[in-house]
Order: structure tokens, then C-alpha cells, then sequence
């Protein structure tokens, strides 16, 4: 008697089973599932029932990193995290035989098959989009199984090496790029109100002594009438190594129809430097021949060296050029007396108007106000291309002298007309005539919230044509256009491919394309 009572007991006991508040235990009598016991204590009678514990708390899964090529072929590596619970412990018993492996297996499935849906950008910029999808999905294919999937998080994308360089040297341009529209905006500002006073002076103020107000207003003195207005520093188009003159000819003709007041020949965008010298008096020539008096025309004419640009300039002014753009010596790097000594021999060596261009970026020096002074003292240097960044040496400029001013930076000629600069010298009117042309029509009218609309609409456009060195980008853009071939000469090189797609959507944008 006293051996039955004990295993008795010994049965009773080791048929008790506690179970936590979280966990439930699923009952199977003789192999089916009688029910759901739990929380707390329960039993579990030995060799005719068996109990399956299930937890019931969130699970927090990793999806290890999967290999995924988006829509747009570009191969990443992502994982995720998965949170999910137990709803219904039966089904999660008897549907599946591991309901943590089989969520895991199908969580990895289905991100790469809704990531390689997507494209690179939606996958940066869409995550809460794709995480919401990736959770539907989950929850409706593991419903079955008796789980309820509550979050699914994309943690991270690993970008190839190469596009993640890619992307840090648009961000770059990208920053580089606003900080010129900030500048530019501050400065077009004052120099609004610096028009303004430069108004009132002009109401109230003589003339400087010493200016010949004939010979100011047929533009045969100063430059002030002549020199006036939107001009485009043509590019050089080339196709297989040569010339282009065909392409060069459409361009002229675009650039005339849309109302473009003057045309530059072998600047710095013409690719003067890598010009040999017969083609640089020939694209001159072709040029004058082919705007025929439509508009007047600017040769290029400077060197590093005084006497070749004494002798270029006389080839060049004899080819019937309206005046002659002549840069700061590069390279040499010489002192404000030996820029004075310079410009006035190859002005003393013509009879065309001269206009000085100082550009400090490409050349090592910059022109002083004082040495513009003193220029300007010269009857034929007329005029002055300044492209020093900084819109507060036109009024600097023009405190010391009457000489024309044509700005030679896009991104501050609005800024400088207000100032008192007479137009503009400029690469984006390569690809936007009609709207540069406008544009300074408008500020030299005093209309300035006008033509701040254009300037601000071409903003974006001015932004990518200086992503790369000049004339790179605008000969990929004119060639966007179907105008001229993408060919450059050494050692200038195409637009790489990751700033071109920023210079494409800006021309979009634009609505250039």
C-alpha cells in the first residue's frame, strides 16, 4: 500500500508543470492538441499528454546581410531587424516545424525581393515606404502560421566603395554650389541699394572732367555704349581633332536668333590655349565672317608673353574684330606695373578697342583698381572683363575711372549691373541666350525684381556648368542639345559621369532639354 501511495505521488508530481506569464503550453493527449494551458501551474499527465512551451514576447530577429542588385543594377548589401510575436500557439505549433528559422528564411527572401524592386534612390530616401512594405508582406505570409510581425527596419545599406566616392564628390559640388547662390544672393542685395545711390548720383552729379560725351556715346571712347549687354564666350566645338566650323556656325546663328548682343572668339571657353595659331585666326575670322555685322565680335588676343600678344593682336584686330580681349599675362605672375607696361603695348600696337580681362583663378594675379586707373587713362582700353569674384571691385573700379565693366562671372553679373557693370561676358549663355540676354536687359533697365526671377530660375544651371573646369561642362551640355560633339582637347577631359547626370537634371530643370 505504502508503494502505490508513493507513486502515486511520484506521478502527481511529475505531472505538474509552471509555466511563466509570457509562455503558454500547448497540450497534445495521445498526439492531438487538446487545448492551451497557462499561465502558472498545470498538469501534464506522463505518457498521455506532452506540452509544447511557446513564448508569447516580441521576438527581435536579425536578418544577416543580403546580397541585393536594385532595379537599377547597382549591387548593395543590406540587413535588417524583424519584430514579430507568437498570436496563436497552436498554429505556430502545428503549421510549422520552427517558426523562428522559417520567419527568419522567409524575411531574407523577401527582402531581397522587394529591395531588388526598388531603385538606389528609393532605397536612401524611401526607408519608411520600404520598411512598411516589407512588413505587410511579412505579416500576411506568416499569418498563417499563427505570428504577427509588427516592424520590419532596413539598418543598413552597404554601398559599393565606388559609389559612395561618387556620392561624397556630389556633395561636395552640391555645398560648393550653394555656397555660391548664398554669396551671390548677399551680394546682389547690396548692390541693390548700391544701384539705388548710384541712381540718385547720377540725377545730381556732373560729368568727370575730361570725358568726351560724344565720343561716349558712339562707343568710340570708352566703350561704355559699344561693349554693352549679354555677350557669349563661344566654345570651340571640335569633332575628330579639328574644328568644328560647321557646329561652330549653328551656334552663332543660335546665339544670334535668340538676342545675344555680342560674341567672344577665342576666350578662355574657346579653348584658346590649346588652339595652334593658325586655327586661332581662322575660328576668329570664321566667326566675324559668320555674324556678318549681325552683332559686333571680340577676338582673343592674349598671351603670357607681351610680344606675341603685340603680335597676335595685330593678326587678330586685321581679321575686322570689333574690339580685342586681351588676359592678364599667366604664369609670369608679374608685379601691377608690368600689367600696366603690358596692356599698354599691345594697345599701342592697334587700333581696336581694347578689353582687359582679369581673371585671378586661371591666371595667378589680379588686376588693383588702381593699375584699372590707369589703363583706362589709354584711349583705346575701353573696357574691362572682370571675373575677380567679387562684385564689389565694379564699384571699386568705377570710383576710380570711367571704363567699361563686363562682368566675367555668370553667377555675379546680375549682382554686378546693379553695382554698375555694363553686362556680361557669358559661358551659360552658350547653352541660354534669350534668357541672359533678357536677363541683363532687364538689370541695365534698373528692373531688377525681373530679372532676379531669371537669375534665380538659372541658378541651378549655373551651379552645374562650373562643377568641372570651364568649358567642360557646357560643351557637355551643348552637346546634351544636340548642337556640338562632347570632345574636348587634352588635357581637358569629358565630364565624369556622376557630376554629368546633376548637369542633365539642371538643364531639365531648366527646361533646356
Amino acid at each position: 500500500m505504502t508503494i502505490l501511495i508513493v507513486v502515486f505521488a511520484f506521478i502527481v508530481l511529475s505531472s505538474l508543470r509552471v509555466l511563466k506569464e509570457y509562455q503558454r503550453g500547448v497540450i497534445f493527449r495521445l498526439g492531438k492538441v487538446s487545448g492551451i494551458k497557462g499561465p502558472g501551474l498545470v498538469v501534464v499527465w506522463p505518457v498521455i499528454d506532452q506540452m509544447r512551451r511557446v513564448d508569447l514576447r516580441v521576438v527581435t530577429m536579425d536578418v544577416p546581410p543580403q546580397d541585393v542588385i536594385t532595379k537599377d543594377n547597382v549591387s548593395v548589401k543590406v540587413n535588417a531587424v524583424v519584430y514579430f510575436r507568437v498570436l496563436d500557439p497552436v498554429k505556430a505549433t502545428i503549421e510549422v516545424e520552427n517558426y523562428h528559422y522559417a520567419t527568419s528564411q522567409l524575411a531574407q527572401t523577401t527582402l531581397r525581393s522587394v529591395l531588388g524592386e526598388s531603385v538606389m534612390d528609393e532605397l536612401l530616401s524611401n526607408r519608411e515606404q520600404i520598411n512598411s512594405q516589407l512588413q505587410s508582406i511579412l505579416d500576411r505570409l506568416t499569418d498563417p502560421w499563427g505570428i504577427k510581425v509588427t516592424m520590419v527596419e532596413v539598418k543598413h545599406v552597404d554601398l559599393p566603395v565606388e559609389m559612395q566616392r561618387v556620392m561624397a564628390r556630389q556633395a561636395e559640388a552640391e555645398r560648393d554650389r550653394r555656397a555660391k547662390i548664398i554669396h551671390a544672393d548677399a551680394e546682389f542685395q547690396a548692390s541693390q541699394k548700391l544701384a539705388s545711390v548710384r541712381e540718385q548720383l547720377d540725377h545730381h552729379l556732373p560729368p568727370a572732367d575730361g570725358v568726351d560725351q560724344a565720343v561716349h556715346e558712339d562707343g568710340q571712347g570708352s566703350g561704355m555704349k559699344r561693349f554693352r549687354g549679354a555677350w557669349t564666350a563661344l566654345v570651340t566645338p571640335f569633332r575628330n581633332g579639328a574644328v568644328d566650323y560647321g557646329a561652330l556656325g549653328r551656334l552663332i546663328d543660335i546665339q544670334i536668333g535668340e538676342g545675344i548682343d555680342g560674341l567672344v572668339a577665342c576666350g578662355c571657353t574657346g579653348e584658346a590655349a590649346t588652339l595652334r595659331h593658325d586655327e586661332h585666326l581662322e575660328v576668329v575670322r570664321f566667326t566675324v565672317e559668320r555674324a556678318a555685322g549681325r552683332v559686333p565680335v571680340l577676338g582673343g588676343s592674349g598671351k603670357n608673353d607681351t610680344a606675341e600678344s603685340v603680335s597676335l593682336s595685330r593678326e587678330v584686330s586685321a581679321l575686322g574684330v570689333d574690339g580685342l580681349l586681351v588676359i592678364t599675362p599667366y604664369y609670369n605672375k608679374p608685379t601691377q606695373e608690368g600689367l600696366v607696361a603690358h596692356f599698354e603695348a599691345v594697345a599701342e600696337a592697334s587700333d581696336s578697342p581694347i578689353v582687359v580681362y582679369n581673371v585671378p583663378g586661371r591666371t595667378g594675379v589680379s588686376i588693383a583698381p588702381s593699375s584699372v586707373a590707369k589703363l583706362a587713362a589709354h584711349p583705346r582700353i575701353v573696357c574691362i572683363k572682370e571675373a575677380g569674384g567679387a562684385a564689389e571691385r565694379v564699384t571699386a573700379i568705377r570710383t576710380l575711372c570711367d571704363i567699361g565693366i563686363l562682368s566675367g562671372d555668370d553667377h555675379l553679373a546680375l549682382a554686378e549691373v546693379a553695382t554698375g557693370a555694363d553686362g556680361v561676358i557669358s559661358v551659360v549663355s552658350n547653352v541660354a541666350p534669350a534668357a541672359v540676354a533678357e536677363m541683363m536687359r532687364l538689370g541695365l533697365d534698373n528692373r531688377f525684381d525681373a530679372a532676379r526671377r531669371i537669375n534665380d530660375r538659372l541658378y541651378p544651371l549655373i551651379g552645374a556648368l562650373f562643377l568641372e573646369s570651364n568649358p567642360i561642362p557646357v560643351k557637355c551640355a551643348l552637346a546634351m542639345m544636340g548642337i556640338i560633339e562632347n570632345e574636348l582637347r587634352l588635357p581637358l577631359t569629358p565630364m565624369r559621369q556622376d557630376l554629368r547626370d546633376g548637369l542633365e537634371s539642371s538643364m531639365r530643370t531648366a527646361g533646356l532639354l
